[in-house]
């Protein structure tokens, strides 16, 4: 990203370059910053408008590869273009250089890293399993036991999934994402949601929607992270740039 602003900055005077090379590789400057804040947020900043125009959300790898598309294949043409078509005798800078192969360097990671966030595979290059049943990007993942785990999700819900046959109870109650779970003892499980709220469920609750034990509220933002401090009480992150330690038993906030 500084190495577009600082090559665009050393050619926005050269008169010999059109007026519409120059503004091309302005509004591809521009459009790197916006692809660095998406980035920068995992696709958060744009959840608001996926909601109001109801546009499915995008994982990880899908924002990388966006970002390749949109930011470093054309700054790294534009860059080529410029200093081989314009630049003195036709040579290219070092400045040039560095910007492409930065660009380069910059796709393959991002390429990489997209792909290895679509799949999950194990070493051997095989699925070992693959469990199907949210509607939305899923957000967390607890073990309970070897036999058990507890996911969550942006479609508002939380699932226990056997690990062997593949089966699963659905928890509903939030009404936002939920943003992470945490395992308290052998039957017991928070989860943290943008609806503000903290819910324990029991884990032979039965599924539907309804079937929290108990709500914990307090926070004035939405709940990022949790973590647990014994079987009793277990601590809470918001974006209110708070941390809550909280009483399982009670329900009650016991420090802020």
């Amino acid at each position: 990203l500084v190495g577009d602003w600082v090559f665009y900055t050393n050619n926005r005077n050269n008169d010999e370059i059109p007026h519409l090379v120059s503004t091309l590789q302005l509004i591809f400057c521009l459009i790197s910053v916006v692809v660095w804040v998406i980035l920068a947020t995992d696709g958060q900043v744009l959840r608001p408008l996926f909601r109001r125009c109801n546009i499915p959300t995008f994982s990880t790898g899908q924002i990388l590869f966006f970002s390749v598309i949109c930011e470093d294949v054309p700054q790294a043409i534009i860059a080529f273009i410029i200093d081989d078509y314009y630049g003195e005798d036709q040579t290219m800078t070092p400045m040039t250089v560095v910007n492409i192969m930065t660009a380069g360097y910059d796709s393959l990671i991002k390429l990489a890293v997209a792909y290895d966030s679509r799949e999950d595979r194990h070493d051997t290059g095989a699925w070992m399993s693959s469990y199907q049943g949210h509607t939305d990007i899923v957000r967390a993942i607890a073990m309970m036991d070897e036999k058990t785990f507890i996911s969550a999700s942006a479609d508002g819900s939380a699932k226990a999934w056997d690990v062997h046959t593949r089966e699963c109870r659905t928890y509903r109650g939030h009404s936002d994402w939920i943003n992470a779970v945490e395992v308290l003892s052998y039957d017991r499980f928070v989860t943290a949601s943008d609806d503000k709220s903290i819910k324990s469920w029991q884990l032979g609750a039965r599924s539907g929607v309804g079937t929290w034990e108990r709500k914990f509220k307090g926070h004035t933002d939405g709940v990022s992270c949790l973590a647990a401090v014994d079987d009793e009480f277990f601590l809470s992150g918001s974006f209110d740039k708070t941390v809550k330690l909280w009483n399982v038993i009670t329900g009650q906030c016991v420090m802020t």
